[in-house]
């Protein structure tokens, strides 16, 4: 798994858009 920076917004909609 490629390592982001967690302090991106756009980080963390991917995330909740694939989660969900």
């Amino acid at each position: 798994m490629h390592v982001l920076a967690l302090d991106t917004p756009e980080l963390w909609v991917t995330v909740v858009q694939v989660a969900s």
